[in-house]
């Protein structure tokens, strides 16, 4: 994308927030194609079943105890933690939990959509929304969200800014869930993108606290803009502000924020995108590649010399970890992966945990893959799906794949793996129950229906 100069900027940026915003307030639900309202659901589904699966975790049981012993007000339900608490702690335990099994869905034209919907079910539950409403605030903060982005993510992520622009589709979010006006929506927005940052570490845990953070961020700068309180109106495109402080000045492209804004189409694929392992996105194309010549060619585990995968460095930098040694760590390296999709001839959550990690026979598996590291490749984001794989075989053959763009869960596979990860917390009736109501939910009266379902209370 080109960036716009600093004349072209000035120029153009005048009126970024106040339109955005304009149409965030103006656009309702019957202006949404169906295509961005059945995503909007599937996203939901998707959310759940992460969700459910992230409070079995090491730090979904962590997270879970902390919140539950805050005490706070019951307004919002935590997924699965048997309990109530303020609209706020909930965005943030639920955006937490999403992520934490690293199943969270993705956006193309946006980094993350966890903390719109986790703002969304937050704000719902407390105002008893009808899942039509949830289903219009997901799809239009996430609309934002991506405009503002696709805007200035070409200097931002230059920069190494990524995770602020979550809290411009989670604020967006929460605004339209309560209904502010334009000028409340305004505030709401200064609110939380004065109050925007985050590096992306992918140490340990706190990796997966990262998105927990612009939910909380956006629901309580909705409901402070709500009540009252004021801050910058235009904070996008204002000196010093947001787009100047992560894109720099003259870095965003304030018109393609604004240009064609007649439809909320982020949403619709390719724009987001579930994930089908749970393991960084970076690595989804090398593992449909692997799992692809495995089938194709007829190929056992006992038959395989090596695997090679090919990077550049941004993929090195996120797939950090070439021995891993628990759970978190095999979800960002080749070895762990791609180890396990040679072994079992899938990725599944099982195979990555800290025991399974350990275990002799993932250990050798792993010792079949060699990540080769091309310093003259393009370095960036831009290239870093550019992840050819080699199978050698002990007899001398070898088969090379490149995926480029990977596969995606069916709805069938995303049905039945929340009924596998909800199986643990919730009953068979309660299953069935929520999963027609989140497959239904524009016919939902109230979302408290569902949550109170989810918190398996």
């Amino acid at each position: 994308m080109k960036m716009a100069t600093t004349a072209q900027s000035a120029q153009s940026k005048t009126g970024t927030t106040e339109q955005l915003v304009q149409f965030l307030v103006d656009t309702d639900y019957s202006h949404l194609s169906e295509a961005a309202r059945e995503r909007a659901k599937e996203l939901v589904l998707d959310f759940a079943r992460a969700a459910l699966g992230g409070g079995t975790s090491p730090l979904g049981k962590i997270v879970l105890d902390r919140i539950k012993g805050v005490g706070a007000r019951a307004e919002a339900s935590v997924i699965g933690g048997k309990f109530r608490t303020t609209t706020t702690y909930a965005a943030y335990a639920n955006a937490v939990l999403d992520h934490a099994p690293e199943l969270e869905a993705v956006g193309t034209v946006g980094p993350n959509i966890s903390q719109d919907i986790a703002a969304a079910l937050a704000l719902g539950e407390k105002l008893k929304a009808p899942g039509w409403k949830v289903i219009e605030s997901i799809v239009l903060g996430f609309e934002i969200q991506a405009r503002v982005w696709n805007g200035a993510i070409a200097a931002a992520s230059s920069r190494g800014w990524v995770l602020p622009f979550n809290h411009v589709g989670a604020v967006s979010a929460a605004c339209k869930i309560l209904g502010l006006d334009v000028d409340t929506a305004r505030a709401a927005l200064g609110i939380a993108l004065g109050n925007a940052g985050g590096v992306n570490p992918q140490e340990n845990f706190s990796h997966y606290l990262q998105l927990g953070v612009p939910a909380f961020s956006a629901v309580q700068a909705a409901e402070y803009a709500a009540n009252g309180v004021t801050a910058n109106s235009a904070m996008l495109e204002a000196p010093q502000g947001f787009c100047d402080q992560f894109a720099g000045p003259g870095g965003a492209d304030f018109s393609r924020m604004t240009r064609d804004l007649t439809e909320a189409s982020a949403i619709v694929p390719p724009g987001t995108h579930m994930k089908k392992y749970p393991c960084c996105y970076l690595a989804h194309g090398a593992i449909d590649a692997t799992l692809e010549l495995l089938k194709d060619n007829g190929i056992s585990y006992e038959e395989i010399e090596t695997v090679e995968v090919e990077v550049n460095k941004a993929t090195k930098s996120m797939m950090q970890y070439s021995e891993p040694t628990n759970g978190h760590q095999a979800r960002f390296s080749f070895e762990g992966v791609l180890g396990v999709a040679i072994l079992d001839r899938d990725v599944w959550l099982p195979a990555l945990t800290d025991s399974s990690v350990s275990s002799q026979r993932y250990r050798d598996a792993r010792a079949k893959v060699k990540v080769i590291f091309h310093s003259e490749w393009s370095p960036g984001l831009d290239a870093a799906f550019h992840v050819p794989v080699t199978i050698r075989l002990q007899n001398g053959k070898m088969y090379s794949k490149e995926v480029t763009k990977p596969s995606e869960p069916s709805k069938d596979d995303v049905i039945r793996t929340y009924k596998e990860l909800a199986q643990p917390i919730l009953k068979k009736d309660e299953i069935d129950r929520s999963l027609d109501m989140i497959l239904n939910l524009e016919k939902l009266e109230d979302i408290g229906q569902l949550m109170n379902i989810l918190r398996a209370g």
